[in-house]
């Protein structure tokens, strides 16, 4: 729900491609590796860690359309 409608999501191709949540996964560990506030740095791993089990389920969904 946004603003108390429905909403319908239609995932974008870009959504669907592993590699592309691998490349944002990448980017949050570099950023992270520059970074000179440990919490900073902690959310950026973390937030890798979430777009590493992004790109396991768009390999998972590629794999149920083969």
């Amino acid at each position: 729900m946004v603003w108390g409608r429905g909403v319908m999501h239609i995932s974008t191709p870009v959504e669907k491609d592993p590699a592309y949540w691998r490349q944002c996964a990448d980017h949050a560990r570099r950023t992270a590796d520059l970074e000179t506030d440990p919490t900073t740095t902690k959310t950026l791993l973390e937030i890798a860690k979430a777009y590493e089990k992004l790109a396991a389920l768009a390999e998972a969904k590629l794999a149920l359309s083969k």
